[in-house]
This record gives C-alpha cells, sequence and structure tokens, in this order.
C-alpha cells in the first residue's frame, strides 16, 4: 500500500473483535432456528419417497401377477423395513431379488405398523387384485406417513 499526498500511510479499516462475535451470534441464532426445520423437511421428502417407492413396487407386483396369473406376496419385515416379494417373476422388483428396503439410503424409513386384515403382509391374488385391504405406517423423526392399499389394489398415502 502507498502513501497518499501528505506522505503518511493511510490507516486500514478492520472489523473489531465485538463486531465480529455480534455477526457470528446473528449467524448462529439463525442457524438454530433453521436446521431443525430443514431435518423436519428433510424426513417429510424422505417419507414421500419411500411411500412413492413402495406403491410402485406394489403396482408392479399387481402387473407381474396379472400377467402372469399367479398369486403372489409382499412379506412386511418391520423388524429389518423390508418388504419381500414371493410367487412371481423378481425381475426389476426392489433389488432385483423381491426385496424392497427402505430402512437405508436414501429413505432411512422405519415400518412402524402393517395391517392387511389381520396379517402383516399383502397376498395378491392371480388377477392382481389384494385379498385384502390394508395399511402400512412408515416413520422419520416425527413424521408418519400412511400408505392405502385398497380392495382393488390402489395404493394411496397420507
Amino acid at each position: 500500500m502507498g502513501f497518499d499526498r501528505t506522505g503518511v500511510r493511510p490507516r486500514r479499516r478492520a472489523f473489531s473483535l465485538v463486531e465480529v462475535v455480534i455477526a457470528l451470534a446473528i449467524v448462529g441464532t439463525i442457524a438454530a432456528i433453521v436446521a431443525p426445520r430443514m431435518a423436519s423437511r428433510m424426513d417429510r421428502a424422505a417419507l414421500d419417497a419411500a411411500a412413492a417407492r413402495i406403491g410402485r413396487e406394489i403396482e408392479l407386483v399387481r402387473e407381474r401377477a396379472r400377467a402372469s396369473s399367479r398369486s403372489a406376496t409382499v412379506a412386511i419385515d418391520l423388524a429389518r423395513g423390508r418388504l419381500t416379494v414371493a410367487g412371481i417373476e423378481l425381475g426389476g422388483i426392489g433389488d432385483g431379488s423381491g426385496v424392497i428396503d427402505v430402512s437405508g439410503s436414501p429413505y432411512g424409513v422405519t415400518i412402524a405398523a402393517a395391517n392387511f386384515g389381520g396379517r402383516s403382509g399383502i397376498e395378491i391374488g392371480p388377477y392382481g387384485t389384494p385379498k385384502r385391504s390394508g395399511a402400512i405406517e412408515l416413520r422419520r423423526g416425527r413424521d408418519t406417513r400412511i400408505l392405502l392399499v385398497s380392495d382393488a389394489g390402489a395404493v394411496s398415502w397420507k
């Protein structure tokens, strides 16, 4: 830095320690307010994605059962957070082996409950319709989604 016309080096402007501490306090307060809201939004997004995935997989199982005129079963493992398909061709369902895992990445969702007429799995007849209607409850954090499977096989969630 050079000298001014009087031959004196100009003084640099800087932030004082008090100004830096106040700025950090403001940023910290804003972060404390925003972080829980963002976490809740992430939980809701993960639940919606998991519900959509399970809905698509159940629809695919229904289509395969109808196309092959064979019954299929979707077993729901609450402890592991998985759905396992049996009774039909499995290619393209879940991870390719008929397992649909929503407990791991990217969902991180817990299957809290499942009830299909007193059973914890979905039985799909050879015409692609479930033998019983029912519900699957998904949880992540404090948020919950309920998947409803109708007698006609339509899947919706709330």
